[in-house]
């Protein structure tokens, strides 16, 4: 009967030992298929955080790959939303992505008024995951002839004061570390608070102390059938607060930071040899890559796993104690600081230079040339209109991975140090659960529902095939392009089309004789709207400095003029951008580039006189144009007609100068390859369609429903002053959106010198596609 007995439990075992090893790899594959799809994840750096109506929000953003914490290359567009408090959207834009980077501008215009507004900005992409990807930012926006003076929101004090065990559940009779953390009404940590921790006795057994963001920690080693109470002051208020999640059974973590280790103790208060010889296993991920310890307790209450950090991930390491039945128990955040360097400024100068400001940065930087981008904005030294709580850093390596919000997390990451280890370890522990959700993860792998987006795609549907030849006219950065269909085909379409706002597509078809006439086309583009955001909503902090407004009229506040001077820089960089097209085009050229005027018209009836007269012959009769060298011999050239490769010519039958734009001709054929098969070649670039006298009469014009906004001057207002100590430091010098770094490792730009002699450069960016620069820099003015 015994020997029965000791046979059934080690059936039992093996059975039971080959369900864990199964419920491991399903989870592992699992995680697998969740993580498989790429991830994106973006930070905006603001110019700042309080604006005055009139003003202009400038903004970078910065589209990283999740994993690799590189640009990202595979997004183009970006959407950004001004939000009001009823979450109605007030402005929306689409911006194009350059190598990860994009920069943009809101006017605040009348469409706005004195309250708290909120900035949200993502890729389509992101529209895939639950994680918090995205990003959002409260932004105040105060209108001054509503608004005279700011004063101090006096409001009753709510504490929101919460203690949570460590790993997310404490156990009767073993150490347990709490995390402490006490906010107020508006969201922010109530510093300084000192508490102690007592039993239904009124016996302190533990006491605790929140730093500058209202954290703060405890041990505490529970017994049974005691309950804890926390016990602190506020104000000269006494508070009192239950001490929950304490279990008699189950399980609970520790994590214990040992220089180039961690320490993790697992333990356990089942007592019985049965459930001791329960298995468990821990995983660890970063939300790309996981892996995997098993956990068996046999006969001890405690297991301890030392784990090199060289062995954890870089940044966020989630770490999940699970049962055999693929059941999350424990959960605890940890961020390892170890190998990972951001980029810092070795020297800042500063010169006057007329009546700018010249600063220089200088950075250790490598000897190539790779994608660099800083945004740098310019504060008086005392501003406190800056009150953005995130970086680059805390924004691509933090922020996505927890729940919570994170008041200044910026903090965790500038002059980085074992102090600011110890805060960032202290602030995880009060996390809890990160934002991977364990049931998605087994249950619902991410749907492949919303594409990686580059530019527009349009397709053209044909209503009448009479000429399988459609042109469609040149957009500010595209050339014209020529399609050729096949007589069957009914359909053309274009990718990566980059139409910026108040642009038209015009077409015209091409008849066989060469001349232009309107086409009957239909037009489809996609996307054609801003798509809805649908991320779930979550709780954002808004400047430190809660305010009310005291609704008054000043008279003499006028912003007058900002449209008009925003004009007057376009019309004056217009000839300057013209100018330098035609050298762009005629530098690059290995032949001769000429130009068509109003006065080509005159000379030139027809293109092919104008080839005629340089070196060719050309005849036209019956709408068959043929061309020919002059040398006997020698074989004709070849013709291009906007970038495609001609092979037959009679599109070009008396085809009028008026059309053209620009011509390169090249005899020698250089850099043109094997198909000018020695007779040169000829490149015909036609003019856009606008402008263009009776254009309307040969082509058709289509307004393109999403556009990008072009990128328009940043224009700083002049120093406003207002009442109260909210804006006695308050105004914007300047905004650099697009500062790079040259390959000496020095980044230049001019500020408007406004006679102070101290100001605060708050400066965001990437060196080198991935070195990230997060810098606040105060700046005696020589």
């Amino acid at each position: 009967m015994k020997q029965r007995y000791i046979t059934t439990i080690f059936l039992l075992l093996f059975l039971f030992s080959i369900q864990y090893q199964q419920a491991q790899e399903n989870l592992l594959s699992n995680f697998e298929s969740y993580s498989k799809l790429p991830r994106e994840v973006l930070f905006v750096h603001l110019n700042k955080s309080v604006y005055i109506k009139g003003e202009n929000i400038g903004f970078s953003a910065y589209v990283l790959d999740k994993a690799s914490k590189k640009t990202s290359q595979a997004t183009s567009n970006l959407y950004c939303k001004i939000l009001d408090k009823k979450n109605h959207i007030v402005k929306q834009q689409l911006l194009k992505v350059d190598n990860g980077v994009a920069s943009g501008l809101f006017e605040i215009d009348s469409l706005f008024t004195s309250g708290e507004y909120k900035i949200l900005a993502f890729t389509n992409w992101m529209r895939n995951f639950s994680e918090k990807n995205h990003f959002e930012q409260s932004i105040t926006i105060i209108d001054p002839e509503k608004t005279q003076e700011i004063i101090t929101k006096k409001v009753d004090l709510k504490i929101d004061a919460q203690f949570l065990p460590e790993s997310g559940q404490a156990v009767v009779g073993f150490e347990n570390v709490f995390g402490v953390i006490i906010k107020n009404n508006f969201g922010f940590g109530l510093p300084n608070v000192t508490g102690d921790i007592i039993d239904s006795q009124n016996n302190i057994v533990s006491n605790f102390k929140t730093n500058q963001f209202g954290i703060g920690q405890f041990i505490l080693r529970p017994q049974k059938n005691v309950r804890y109470s926390a016990q602190y002051s506020i104000n000269n208020k006494l508070y009192k607060t239950p001490i929950e999640y304490i279990k008699v059974t189950g399980q609970t973590m520790r994590l214990q930071n040992l220089r180039e280790k961690i320490g993790l103790t697992i333990s356990n208060s089942e007592a019985s040899l049965i459930d001791k010889s329960k298995k468990y296993y821990l995983t660890i991920h970063n939300g790309d890559s996981i892996k995997s310890l098993d956990i068996n307790f046999a006969d001890q209450n405690q297991v301890l796993k030392i784990i090199p950090k060289n062995d954890l991930y870089q940044g966020i390491n989630i770490i999940t104690l699970f049962n055999s039945s693929e059941n999350p128990i424990l959960e605890r955040l940890f961020f390892n600081f170890s190998n990972l360097e951001f980029l810092p400024i070795k020297k800042v100068e500063n010169e006057k230079e007329g009546d700018s400001l010249s600063i220089t940065l200088t950075f250790d930087k490598n000897e190539q040339k790779l994608i660099d981008n800083l945004s740098v904005s310019v504060l008086p030294y005392k501003t406190i209109s800056y009150g953005n709580h995130e970086n680059i850093i805390s924004s691509t390596y933090l922020r996505p991975y927890v729940n919570g919000y994170i008041e200044n997390s910026y903090y965790y990451f500038k002059d980085v140090n074992s102090r600011k280890h110890y805060d960032l370890d202290n602030l995880l522990l009060t996390q809890g659960w990160s934002s991977y959700s364990w049931n998605a993860i087994s249950t619902k792998s991410p749907n492949y529902l919303f594409d990686f987006e580059k530019g527009i795609t349009y397709t053209a549907s044909i209503n009448s095939n009479k000429s399988p030849v459609y042109f469609q006219y040149p957009t500010k950065v595209h050339d014209s392009e020529t399609f050729f269909l096949k007589e069957t085909e009914k359909v053309f379409s274009k990718d990566l089309f980059f139409p910026f706002e108040k642009e038209k597509l015009s077409f015209s078809q091409i008849e066989k004789n060469g001349k232009f006439k309107k086409p009957a086309l239909f037009l489809q583009f996609k996307p054609s709207i801003i798509p809805k955001a649908s991320f779930k909503e979550g709780f954002l902090l808004g400047n430190k400095k809660s305010t009310i407004f005291n609704s008054e009229i000043i008279p003499n506040i006028s912003f007058d003029g900002i449209g008009k001077l925003q004009e007057l820089d376009e019309v004056v960089l217009l000839k300057r951008r013209t100018n330098q097209r035609i050298e762009k085009i005629k530098n690059r050229s290995f032949g001769k580039v000429d130009f068509f005027t109003s006065d080509d018209q005159k000379k030139y009836p027809f293109l092919s006189a104008y080839i005629s007269q340089n070196g060719y012959n050309v005849s036209e009769v019956e709408g068959v144009f043929s061309i020919s060298s002059y040398r006997p011999g020698e074989p004709p050239p070849v013709i291009y007609f906007n970038g495609t490769l001609l092979t037959n010519y009679n599109m070009l039958y008396r085809m009028s100068v008026r059309n053209i734009d620009y011509v390169e001709i090249n005899k020698a054929g250089i850099g043109s390859g094997p198909a000018s098969r020695g007779g040169g070649v000829i490149k015909i670039f036609t003019k856009p369609f606008a402008g263009r006298a009776n254009s309307t009469e040969v082509a058709t014009s289509f307004n393109i429903p999403l556009t990008f906004k072009a990128n328009k001057r940043y224009y700083a207002p002049k120093y406003y002053s207002f009442k109260g100590d909210f804006f006695k430091s308050y105004g914007v010098i300047d905004w650099h959106p697009n500062v790079t770094v040259d390959n000496l490792g020095k980044a230049k730009f001019k500020i408007l010198d406004t006679g102070l002699s101290q100001i605060k450069l708050f400066i965001e960016g990437l060196v080198d596609s991935e070195k990230m620069v997060s810098e606040t820099i105060e700046l005696k003015i020589d």
